[in-house]
């Protein structure tokens, strides 16, 4: 379609990949949990967009956002110097950083949303790659790869079943 560069250009920077924080650094007993499959366990119960996207600047863009279009957006933020965990993170000296006070950048909808919910104030919306539909689209891949996942595991081919789970996640991880 066109702007093909542009419109990867904006999806790469929109994606950030996992959050993985640590809260409190020391502590007398401490606990660690793991999601078998996090990444495509949350893609079978997440809508996600598809189509053909379109590009949309100023005012439709922020409408579009506020219409509850769903797309990745880049926006002006106002997050709350009080936020106990800063949501959005913007790329910076190497690592990501989860800022308070004003706050630019490019963010998916589910990201802003999420800002929103935790009293951030969306700014301005500049512009978006927006989306017609979404749809849990990756539900039945994820369900059919688990299940091959299991297959192995019941056989008894450890080897194999680790292989596999690199199948589902393999729809993470990487947009360009």
């Amino acid at each position: 379609f066109p702007y093909t560069t542009l419109f990867r250009s904006l999806a790469r920077r929109g994606y950030y990949g996992g959050r993985v924080a640590v809260y409190r650094p020391r502590s007398d007993h401490g606990y660690r949990y793991d999601i078998h499959s996090s990444y495509s366990a949350a893609l079978v119960r997440t809508p996600v967009p598809f189509g053909t996207p379109r590009l949309a600047t100023g005012a439709e863009a922020s409408r579009a956002f506020a219409s509850g279009g769903e797309g990745i957006f880049a926006a002006r933020v106002s997050v709350h110097p009080d936020t106990w965990i800063p949501p959005l993170p913007v790329r910076g000296a190497g690592r990501l950083w989860f800022p308070v006070g004003d706050v630019s950048g490019v963010w998916t909808a589910l990201e802003l949303r999420h800002a929103e919910s935790t009293g951030a104030r969306i700014c301005s919306v500049d512009y978006g790659l927006i989306w017609p539909e979404t749809s849990r689209i990756f539900a039945g891949w994820c369900e059919s790869v688990w299940s091959w996942r299991a297959e192995a595991e019941a056989e008894g081919n450890a080897a194999l079943a680790r292989w596999i789970k690199w199948i589902a996640n393999s729809l993470t991880g990487k947009v360009d």
